[in-house]
């Protein structure tokens, strides 16, 4: 991240992000914003999972075409007071300007709520597209961790 697609229209999914990892700390820190007004979907990450931020590089002949990057953890669905609803993103970045880059994002229901949430069991899904789908607008960046 970060990433916002500003060209919202009635049909299409919205979303912006950071997901980031801290030196020498593997709780990845950030917000995940998705909005899909036909299903009546505005979803708000509170907490990522601890160490589920993963990045890869796609390398061709010496040159990256590729990054991607995955992460999940657990959110508020349309102003419930406690969260009580899990998700997972998987992206790729496929360099500027961004017109091929693609976003995933399963949301589904946990078990229990708040600090007792579980996540474990990936069923009553509320919001999943299935595959990642090319962006009708906006752009994806994924940096590679700098290396220490």
């Amino acid at each position: 991240g970060p990433c916002n697609d500003n060209n919202s229209t009635s049909t299409r999914g919205n979303f912006g992000f950071v997901a980031q990892y801290h030196k020498d700390d593997f709780d990845p820190r950030g917000h995940t914003n998705f909005v899909y007004k036909p299903g009546n979907i505005h979803f708000g990450s509170t907490d990522y999972d601890f160490a589920s931020l993963l990045i890869t590089r796609v390398v061709v002949n010496g040159q990256v075409v590729e990054e991607k990057a995955t992460w999940s953890g657990k959110g508020k669905l349309n102003q419930e007071k406690q969260p009580s609803h899990c998700f997972r993103v998987n992206t790729t970045d496929r360099g500027e300007p961004g017109s091929s880059d693609s976003w995933r994002i399963k949301i589904w229901k946990g078990s229990g709520s708040g600090n007792s949430l579980n996540c474990s069991a990936e069923s009553n899904v509320v919001y999943d597209d299935l595959m990642e789908k090319t962006l009708g607008g906006g752009n994806i960046q994924v940096h590679p961790p700098l290396h220490q």
